[in-house]
């Protein structure tokens, strides 16, 4: 009789287990599918430009007989970045080198990462805030944004997911092996950008507050693991004697001047659309509105959310008090970014996203279970109506997407139509085995590899490319388009700018059309290093170069140029042969030796003014005041070339 009875329970139970893991696996899949459906699409649309491209540029080197590099691109700041997540695409390359497969890779693991998020939040919490939680984050704008391209951001949500579970499995089973995970993910989270070290020691920083069970054993070890992938660049900073350790000593000049209040607000965008138009449309914000007006008009929903975080947060931190030091953290984030002055970049807030979200859901679901209530009518009103919203906002926004090709915001023009112009400028490479990698190159300008830079000494030490000079010349003198050889040449050339570069740059112009890409990147470099500006104006055929802080009149009118301070005036007037006796110039050395000209006059720098000189017959008068100041006002004459 017993046995009978317990058989028929054990039976109900397995039954019962078997019912909500069919359950769980039905609701996993769906919630991967509305993930899916806006990231695995469309994927020729996706946001692709320097830095898509460098990371892709980067870790194609390896499958073009190139050395793995030690370190990734550099951050806004000039710090290298640490090399994990190139490291990450190296294998996708071996398989692909079209950057729409590794989109489609990262976007493929945000979504089970979020299918993922909901198995953990059921398990944990129960379905209802699963379900909440995980289709939120799926519909969301930035979300979706944010994980498909290729962009060490977008893999900072999967990370997130992988320590939310860590944490959980740590503090509720007890389940110390979890350490490690949880410190590996930690370490190796912040090498995706290094803005990130903030929330990993702010949630070390109150988890070890809550008193949690520590396993040094499993810390050390997660430690290690985390640590493997920056050993390549701790032993490449050894060895160029620390390159980024002066950006680092002075990186209170890298620093926003002011405090940003807005920062306080870009938690709560991360987890809608907040800010999204504005900054990703930019000026099609006008046509989007235009063209989906009443879209436009709803976004008032997405504001209720703002609403449901604050109560979402106190409902969590008084309904699950073990996970309080998650309040602390998502809160004292911005706290931290204000008083380090960061700049209020979005993308600084994905690895807020998950726990933001998931304090909207305890809210809704909160309001939800209470039965028979207008109050969860609402609410589940409410949600529905943003997850219909959402829906509709993604297909809007890609639908302009599309027709226009891009946005003419931070999006950009889409990757299907610069990656087709780039095959077709590249196009004479096609029969060579770095054909991929040279497109990538073309979208890398050459300011990016300035000689003074770390990341330029890095991929192109400056030995290595004077041993390969008389190759790259050849090279662009048989096709003078490939980005690679400009970009060696430019490093090579900006790492120390004098005179004397500028000189052989110009001659080898005159030889190699593509030299003139890095003269002027050389140029660029030398007048900010002298504090002067070039005046390429239109009324003469020469140049010349004055203190940055002058100001410049130019007038088409007069033909006459002004250049001049508080003290100084510098005067160049063009003169018609009809205006002037050139009887007095016939003997002078025409357009050829215009320097040398110059250089005759300037030796009489103790007058006041310059008898006109001829260049292919008109006349150009200079003149300065008294009593100015004569060092500057020969350099300037110094300074003269022709265009």
């Amino acid at each position: 009789m017993y046995g009978s009875i317990i058989y028929e329970m054990s039976g109900k139970k397995i039954y019962s287990l078997l019912k909500r893991a069919r359950l769980n696996i039905l609701f996993f899949f769906l919630i991967v599918a509305v993930a899916s459906v806006f990231r695995l699409t469309n994927l020729d649309l996706m946001e692709f430009k320097i830095d898509e491209a460098s990371n892709l540029f980067l870790a194609s080197r390896l499958i073009n007989d190139q050395s793995i590099l030690p370190a990734g691109t550099a951050t806004s700041i000039g710090i290298l970045n640490p090399p994990f997540f190139i490291y990450f695409l190296i294998p996708i390359t071996f398989v692909s080198q079209d950057p729409k497969f590794a989109a489609f890779i990262i976007a493929l693991i945000n979504c089970l990462s979020i299918g993922f998020l909901y198995l953990v939040i059921n398990k944990y919490y129960g379905q209802k805030l699963a379900v909440i939680t995980s289709l939120l984050i799926a519909l969301s704008p930035w979300s979706i944004l944010f994980s498909r391209k290729i962009w060490p951001p977008d893999l900072v949500l999967p990370f997130a997911v992988v320590i939310f579970y860590s944490l959980h499995k740590i503090i509720l089973e007890k389940n110390t092996k979890f350490w490690i995970v949880l410190i590996a993910s930690l370490v190796l989270l912040f090498q995706l950008d290094l803005i990130y070290v903030f929330f990993s020691f702010l949630l070390m920083f109150f988890l070890l507050l809550s008193k949690v069970k520590v396993k040094i054993k499993f810390i050390f070890i997660g430690l290690i693991i985390g640590t493997i992938p920056l050993l390549p660049y701790f032993q490449y900073q050894i060895k160029s004697s620390c390159s980024d350790c002066n950006i680092i000593t002075s990186i209170d000049k890298k620093l926003a001047v002011q405090r940003s209040p807005s920062i306080f607000i870009k938690p709560f965008q991360i987890v809608n659309q907040g800010d999204f138009a504005t900054h990703i449309l930019g000026n099609d914000i006008l046509s989007f509105n235009e063209k989906f007006s009443l879209v436009s008009k709803l976004k008032v929903i997405y504001y209720l959310e703002y609403i449901l975080i604050m109560l979402g947060t106190l409902i969590f931190w008084l309904k699950y008090s073990k996970f309080r030091f998650l309040t602390y953290t998502v809160i004292c984030i911005p706290i931290a970014y204000f008083i380090f002055r960061i700049k209020p970049s979005i993308h600084y807030f994905v690895v807020l996203m998950p726990f933001m979200t998931i304090f909207v859901g305890t809210a809704l679901e909160y309001a939800i279970s209470l039965r028979k209530s207008v109050l969860a009518l609402a609410s589940f009103f409410v949600f529905l109506s943003i997850i219909v919203y959402s829906f509709i906002y993604n297909f809007s926004f890609f639908s302009l997407i599309k027709t226009n090709q891009g946005a003419a915001g931070d999006y950009g023009t889409a990757f299907n139509k610069t990656y087709s112009l780039a095959n077709n400028y590249y196009s004479s490479y096609k029969d060579r085995k770095d054909y991929k990698q040279i497109i990538l190159a073309g979208y890398i300008p050459p300011y990016i590899m300035h000689g003074s830079s770390s990341f330029a000494e890095m991929m192109y030490p400056i030995e290595q490319t004077e041993e390969e000079l008389e190759s790259l010349e050849k090279d662009l003198k048989m096709i003078p388009v490939n980005p690679i050889s400009i970009h060696k040449l430019t490093s090579f050339y900006t790492k120390n700018v004098s005179t004397l570069t500028l000189d052989k740059l110009r001659e080898k112009k005159k030889i190699i059309l593509s030299y003139n890409i890095v003269y002027e990147e050389a140029l660029s470099i030398y007048l900010q290093k002298n504090y002067k500006k070039q005046y390429a104006g239109g009324i003469t055929p020469f140049t010349f170069e004055y203190p940055q802080h002058w100001q410049l009149v130019e007038s088409h009118e007069n033909n006459t140029i002004e250049v001049s301070d508080e003290n100084n005036t510098f005067y160049i007037e063009k003169i018609l042969p009809a205006q002037i006796d050139s009887e007095a110039y016939k003997n002078e050395v025409p357009n050829a030796e215009f320097v040398e000209v110059l250089d005759r006059k300037i030796k009489k720098i103790n007058e006041t003014s310059y008898s006109p000189f001829d260049i292919n017959g008109i006349y150009y008068l200079v003149k300065y005041k008294k009593n100015n100041n004569i060092k500057v006002m020969s350099e300037i004459f110094y300074s003269f070339r022709m265009k």
